[in-house]
């Protein structure tokens, strides 16, 4: 999901539960901006041909628009600047929400989009990085947690 250390603007953190496998459980959510929401990125998510026409530009018709996205588990690394060589934070077995919310610049024909994450309660350093970067822009990378199942030929 996404490219290498993309920086996101994280705009919100929302603490709360859920019941999984019979028990509760506190879990942490994020709400990320990404600006601009580019071609590659809508391709990446398999959204393209939904806001861009063959030459890269937004279409004409869509002004703000909420998708289906559907993204397994993800390992997020965040990094405080982009050439920073080893993260500040890696969270496991980040959920991506099923939706991401997509609006045109009124003024230049760029999209911007938000999308949320959630996982399981992490440790308190983990908080205070996040807490903390609210209205801050992190360098992000997404790498699926669901590793490929071996073929014939790595037997």
């Amino acid at each position: 999901m996404f490219a290498e250390t993309e920086p996101l603007y994280l705009q919100d953190v929302t603490f709360s539960t859920e019941k999984r496998d019979g028990e509760t459980r506190k879990i942490v959510g994020c709400k990320w901006r990404v600006d601009p929401f580019t071609p590659e990125m809508a391709d990446d998510l398999s959204i393209r041909d939904r806001l861009f026409n063959v030459h890269g530009e937004p279409v004409g018709d869509v002004v703000a628009i909420t998708l289906a996205i559907h993204e397994g588990l993800q390992r997020l690394s965040l990094r405080m600047a982009p050439d920073q060589t080893n993260p500040t934070l890696e969270i496991p077995d980040v959920q991506v929400d099923g939706t991401i919310k997509v609006t045109k610049d009124k003024e230049n024909p760029v999209y911007s989009a938000t999308f949320r994450t959630f996982f399981d309660y992490p440790e308190a350093a983990t908080l205070l990085v996040l807490c903390h970067g609210v209205n801050e822009v992190h360098y992000a990378t997404f790498q699926d947690e669901q590793l490929d199942l071996p073929t014939a030929e790595d037997v």
